[in-house]
């Protein structure tokens, strides 16, 4: 049961939308940075510069190329978000979309992600 004010509660439910990549759209190639993106395959990988600089457009074209295989979960934070509790749930949430047990306790510590 959550607490009341607790992010996923009915009274701060989780926006969706912050777990979703942006939609493709017309955009000027990144050929480079795409390559980059594609090196050898990553745990995790944090892209951060300033707003507007393509960060999202960035991994989302990456995430469209038929030759990715690599799973693909997706938050977008802002400073409200710098809370831990909700930083974490909504880390949690985005790992779910690839594994609904992340997160999950009793599951050996993994939840079935790798």
């Amino acid at each position: 049961m959550s607490a009341v004010g607790e992010v996923g509660s009915p009274e701060r439910p989780i926006i969706h939308a912050k777990l979703q990549a942006p939609v493709p759209r017309l955009r000027i190639s990144r050929n480079e940075l795409l390559d980059f993106c594609a090196g050898p395959p990553r745990k995790l990988t944090l892209i951060r510069a300033f707003a507007g600089w393509g960060k999202s457009t960035l991994l989302a074209g990456r995430h469209e190329l038929e030759s990715e295989q690599r799973r693909f979960a997706w938050v977008a934070l802002d400073s409200g978000d710098s809370d831990p509790v909700r930083f974490w749930t909504y880390l949690i949430h985005a790992l779910r979309t690839l594994d609904p047990t992340a997160g999950v306790t009793g599951t050996g510590g993994r939840g079935g992600l790798s």
